[in-house]
């Protein structure tokens, strides 16, 4: 980016005590397979909030209803002092003048108008005279060649590029990113999540920022509502998702592969039913456990020594069990072994386990019955 776009500012300036907005949702809606009913309270204090979740499960008619492009059956939505939505008191207000900045995954470009009488058509009315700044926006977005295209001329991700920028020009009250790089190619992807970046640290208010992707949710944000069948499960700091989810739902999402039922048998000590073994854990075992989960890159192969075959060779294996090996899948820079733990029938979500190879590591065999070992410390107890 040259020097004339970084100096563009999107945002006005922000004060060295910015104000703190709180955004509160609270919505009904049924959707026909299932109802959307989603609680939850974000301030601008905690960074940009996550939305992940599953394809379908709710995500985007929850930005629907907090733009007012949808109207819930029933419940609450307010900015602040500023009530968007009330049932109770029959409050609705128009999306116009919500104030949102809102990215559609189908991106809502006007058919019949230009990228940019699109870009100016974001702006407020006393705007629209800043063409100087829309060329800054369409120049930033990698769509200043475009300008004068309409819609039905660009290809997928020049649609999106094009709504990215139509909803930064309008220096929205919130903003709300419904999956913002899906449509874009890796190297495009790359140049305009910096200039997200960018942007976004002139902003200071609520950002809502929705993906299926985790690893887009990993980089971009501080907060993170896990979403299953439009209901928010859970609510936590984004490290928290990654490093100790408590929920099945929310440790799948963060890409945790090794699951099995589990039930408690004592403080430290837990009953793993598919993997047919018990395992001692670094904290007390709720009470409430269904499940117990570990990731692939946390399950170590025994050498006969009794030390783990990877970098922490002297660390003590706590969980220490058998499994036969029923298929190894070649990576680029490592390999995965498919090991089931216990001679019975089991599917792909429960009893299989996954583990991360090195390259360097002697070559295991389908067929091979090996001592696998797990840290107590990396076994996550969960709901």
């Amino acid at each position: 980016m040259n020097n004339e776009m970084q100096s563009d500012t999107l945002y006005n300036e922000p004060s060295e005590k910015a104000e703190v907005v709180r955004l509160t949702v609270d919505v009904k809606r049924n959707l026909g397979k299932f109802s959307l009913d989603i609680q939850f309270e974000h301030d601008s204090s905690r960074g940009i909030l996550g939305i992940l979740g599953s394809s379908g499960c709710g995500k985007s008619m929850t930005l629907k209803c907090i733009s007012g492009v949808v109207r819930p059956d029933r419940g609450y939505i307010a900015l602040g002092d500023h009530v968007w939505y009330s049932s109770a008191k029959r409050i609705f207000v128009k999306p116009r003048n919500r104030g949102v900045g809102h990215l559609f995954q189908d991106y809502a470009l006007f058919p019949n108008m230009t990228v940019r009488d699109n870009v100016l058509a974001g702006m407020r009315q006393e705007k629209r005279e800043n063409l100087a700044r829309v060329e800054s926006l369409l120049q930033s977005f990698y769509i200043l060649d475009q300008a004068d295209k309409y819609p039905r001329e660009l290809s997928g991700g020049q649609k999106q590029r094009a709504a990215l920028a139509r909803v930064f020009a309008s220096k929205p009250s919130i903003l709300l990113l419904d999956e913002p790089f899906s449509a874009l190619d890796e190297y495009i992807r790359y140049q305009l999540e910096q200039n997200l970046f960018e942007y976004l640290e002139q902003y200071d208010g609520i950002v809502l920022y929705v993906s299926h992707n985790r690893d887009e949710i990993r980089r971009f944000c501080d907060q993170v509502v896990v979403m299953e069948d439009g209901h928010a499960i859970s609510y936590m700091p984004v490290v928290n998702l990654f490093e100790s989810p408590w929920h099945f739902s929310s440790a799948r999402l963060a890409g945790v592969r090794n699951f099995s039922h589990a039930e408690k048998r004592d403080t430290y000590e837990i009953f793993a039913k598919e993997w047919n073994t018990s395992l001692t854990v670094q904290y007390p075992v709720p009470d409430d456990i269904r499940l117990v989960g570990v990731r692939e890159s946390s399950v170590r192969i025994v050498i006969p020594d009794g030390r783990t075959r990877d970098s922490q060779q002297g660390e003590v294996a706590y969980n220490v069990f058998s499994a036969t090996v029923l298929r190894i899948v070649s990576g680029i820079t490592s390999d995965t072994a498919v090991l089931l733990p216990y001679e019975r029938d089991s599917d792909e979500l429960f009893g299989k386990m996954f583990v991360t190879i090195d390259k360097t590591h002697p070559p295991l065999l389908v067929g091979d019955r090996v001592e696998i070992a797990i840290p107590e410390t990396d076994i996550m107890c969960l709901k």
